[in-house]
């Protein structure tokens, strides 16, 4: 097998802000979050408050129990008065939204002008003056939007990860993250997973390292979200596809399971040639290998049904099986199946049999689940836990480890707020290549590591 080109496709951008004809919270994102938002934090602003263009746009992020841990405007009103009450609703707020904490999240308020806020004068009054002598404004002009662009000289290929392509693992992970005015990747996370967490994790470090021309909104640069696609793929050489098939119809006439395996894969995932992509035919022949116990048919039937490849998206199925592999010591489907038991999809919540997993392909080989656990750790609200949590991530050379480190100084997450220690961490971290703790560091003011 070889490398195939690995492909990136856009799926979609939308800026912030939306119009509102009502006042609200605006927030793409999330549905669930703008409902809550509307619900719990509208601004208090004075009825002769000068509004400015009557729009701010802000990033917040949250903490474990749904409290704001830090808010900052990314697009002012251009009142002091609208963009200081936006972030005072903010922090009274307390969100159900447990799978976004420690993550960006970008929002939107718009103030609508009523009469009140308009106050005319004789030498206001127009032909558009109406009988109570309220002042109808003209219709705004259209807005000129222009979608982010990204600098392909500087967004690299993820590099594939060495015991993913021991194990050929393949799929396609589809990314979604939040472009800043600055053209940096303020954050990211996966939207639907490759099943290989070893390939998500790179994907969402490739994606970190590209910088973008901004979205604007007549001229004006706008922070937004972008949806994107990784297809990781092997490729095998065409001059050898004639004698794989011939060798893999051999064994499946001799009963060999592993043929049937194999030519199953093929079906699945492509790479010969000369076997046609039938993913009905390929999970019908996975089916009783993995009920016979063969540890390689449960975790490719788990991921099929995770990533719905050749059959209906069906989490459920996919703990299942992923559940069978993981016992056989297959650290990506102890990841996988972590992750499902952490945020209780396709299986009842349970994050103390979730860290358990996690050890485990930390055990096997996959270094972030290292991380996973030390997060899991800090959010505990037991203090001795944190502290063992903070020795724990204080030993491990990762870069990742290191900025998770120095954004729990900086916030007072979980330890004492200590912002020197922060800038160390995140000056260690950057030094290891890692995008977000350069900036924080620029963020914090501080010189960026030679």
């Amino acid at each position: 097998m070889k490398l195939n080109n690995l492909i990136s496709i856009a799926l979609g951008f939308t800026c912030l802000p939306a119009l509102a004809g009502q006042p609200g919270w605006i927030v793409e994102s999330d549905q669930s979050v703008e409902a809550q938002l509307n619900a719990c934090a509208r601004p208090d602003l004075a009825i002769d408050a000068p509004l400015g263009n009557g729009f701010v746009m802000v990033l917040f992020r949250l903490t474990k129990d749904g409290k704001v841990a830090q808010a900052e405007v990314t697009r002012p009103s251009g009142s002091a008065a609208v963009d200081g009450a936006a972030l005072r609703a903010l922090e009274k707020c307390e969100l159900k939204a447990p799978a976004l904490a420690g993550k960006w999240q970008a929002a939107g308020y718009a103030a609508k002008v009523t009469p009140t806020s308009i106050k005319p004068t004789a030498a206001s009054a127009t032909p558009e003056t109406i009988a109570s002598g309220t002042v109808v404004p003209p219709p705004a002009p259209p807005i000129q939007r222009k979608p982010a662009q990204v600098n392909f000289a500087t967004c690299h290929k993820p590099i594939w990860p060495k015991q993913a392509l021991r194990e050929e693992q393949t799929g396609t992970v589809t990314l979604r993250f939040l472009i800043g005015v600055d053209g940096t990747v303020h954050d990211s996370e996966v939207l639907l997973t490759s099943g290989y967490p070893l390939l998500d994790f790179a994907a969402l470090e490739g994606i970190e390292r590209c910088r973008f021309k901004p979205a604007t909104a007549n001229g004006v640069p706008q922070a937004g979200w972008q949806r994107m696609q990784y297809v990781w793929t092997l490729e095998g050489d065409p001059k050898e596809d004639s004698a794989i098939l011939a060798g893999l119809q051999s064994g499946i006439e001799q009963g060999k399971a592993d043929a049937r395996y194999q030519m199953a894969l093929y079906q699945l995932k492509g790479g010969n040639s000369l076997i046609a992509k039938d993913g009905v035919a390929a999970l019908q022949a996975l089916l009783p290998l993995a009920e016979a116990g063969m540890a390689d048919a449960q975790e490719a039937l788990g991921v099929a049904y995770l990533t719905g490849n050749g059959t209906v998206r069906d989490p459920a199925r996919a703990v299942r099986w992923l559940r069978k592999a993981a016992e056989h010591n297959f650290s990506s489907a102890q990841f996988a199946l972590a992750r499902l038991l952490q945020v209780g999809e396709g299986t009842p919540r349970n994050e103390k049999e979730a860290f358990e997993w996690y050890g485990k392909a930390g055990r096997g080989g996959i270094e972030q689940a290292y991380l996973a656990m030390a997060e899991m750790m800090l959010d505990s609200g037991d203090a001795a836990t944190t502290a063992r949590a903070v020795e724990w991530l204080q030993k491990m050379t990762m870069p990742a480890a290191r900025y998770m480190l120095g954004e729990r100084f900086e916030l007072g997450r979980g330890v004492a707020p200590d912002l020197q220690r922060a800038r160390e961490l995140y000056r260690s971290a950057a030094q290891g290549g890692h995008v977000r703790a350069r900036q924080a560091l620029l963020r914090l003011g501080e010189p960026l590591p030679q």
